[in-house]
């Protein structure tokens, strides 16, 4: 059985979604959307803000989060990345 693969991406994502930072999020088309992230999945992110938004991945130029992000630690994700290509 395999270990299931962490990305950077999904690493940000929950870390930004278990912390309930608010994020805004910029959609290719120019719009912003800000709120909180409760849940994403490989293709989409789901936010809570005034309304709750189902945004597809492939839309989003961008996520900045509203303030510093805490404990969260690239070489975390290095590790993790490390250990891939030693168990290939």
């Amino acid at each position: 059985m395999s270990r299931p693969t962490f990305n950077l991406q999904d690493q940000f994502l929950n870390h930004l979604r278990k912390e309930r930072t608010p994020v805004t999020v910029h959609i290719l088309n120019g719009t912003k959307i800000t709120g909180i992230i409760r849940g994403f999945d490989n293709f989409s992110i789901l936010l809570k803000g005034e309304n709750q938004h189902f945004i597809y991945k492939h839309s989003v130029a961008l996520i900045v989060p509203k303030k510093a992000i805490r404990d969260f630690d690239m070489k975390e994700h290095e590790e993790r990345k490390m250990e891939e290509v030693v168990n290939v």
